[in-house]
């Protein structure tokens, strides 16, 4: 994410659908599998000091809709 990128654009941002490049996201993605009841994983990755998104957009079982545009999202930032 951009310097300065805040919750309220990213909570915006998916409330309108989330289906184009948001303004405060920078180039690059990382993906990982689906987990299901009583799985867990872990992976180890090196990131720059920065804000970063982690969201889920696997959708819903019942509803199909993205897990994201349902509030399964949170900015990090890392020192």
């Amino acid at each position: 994410m951009k310097p300065g990128t805040t919750n309220s654009q990213v909570r915006r941002f998916f409330k309108h659908g989330g289906n184009s490049q948001p303004s405060f996201a920078l180039p690059g993605s990382y993906g990982f599998g689906v987990l299901t009841q009583r799985q867990s994983a872990a992976q180890y990755i090196n990131l720059k000091p920065g804000k970063y998104l982690i969201a889920c957009f696997w959708p819903d079982f019942r509803t199909g809709m993205p897990h994201a545009l349902m509030g399964m999202w949170k900015l990090l930032v890392l020192r």
